[in-house]
């Protein structure tokens, strides 16, 4: 979560506005925060949007001592959908929620294509009677691309499309961040 943190960081400092100036508008560290009413791999937009807000909610209401309840929060989430059949994607949703402006605005990273094997290997791991089961998968994504790549979990978009997760969030987010500033200067 800190790497995540930092960069959104460099991002939105790269925007280049008076309001992105003060050390004091950005969240450093990042914070642990896992939803409990969606799958650890969310399948769909849905659940993805479920599972980001989730996070907010719970780091609103778990860490009002260490984050101000008018803090700019920014939320990613790892999700998997099916484009077409047989043709899965893993994408990054990120939501970023200004209670204090009232602005919520959302992006997606670019997509990864993956393989059946390991949608397959999610689906076969997931016990029928999994109690979110109507959200996605019981294991990760990560889990799956990292067995079936001999890589680390962290590490399987390197190995699988030569483009790392960092990158893939940092795009996201420095399109985000310019929304942000576009929507704060209106």
């Amino acid at each position: 979560m800190y790497l995540k943190g930092q960069l959104l960081k460099v991002c939105f400092s790269l925007i280049n506005s008076k309001s992105f100036s003060k050390n004091n508008f950005f969240i450093y560290k990042g914070y642990k925060s896992q939803p409990t009413s969606v799958a650890a791999q969310p399948v769909g937009f849905e659940a993805a949007k479920k599972a980001a807000e989730e996070r907010i909610v719970n780091l609103r209401t778990q860490h009002t001592s260490s984050i101000p309840q008018n803090q700019v929060i920014i939320s990613v989430e790892n999700f998997v959908y099916e484009a077409t059949p047989a043709s899965w994607y893993d994408s990054g949703y990120l939501l970023l929620d200004d209670p204090l402006s009232g602005i919520k605005l959302d992006i997606y990273t670019q997509s990864t294509p993956i393989p059946k094997v390991c949608v397959n290997q999610l689906k076969f791991e997931t016990p029928s009677d999994y109690p979110l089961e109507k959200t996605g998968f019981s294991n990760t994504l990560g889990q799956a691309m990292s067995q079936h790549l001999k890589v680390n979990h962290d590490e399987w978009h390197q190995a699988w499309i030569g483009i790392d997760r960092k990158k893939l969030i940092y795009q996201a987010s420095f399109a985000l961040a310019n929304l942000y500033k576009s929507k704060l200067n209106r």
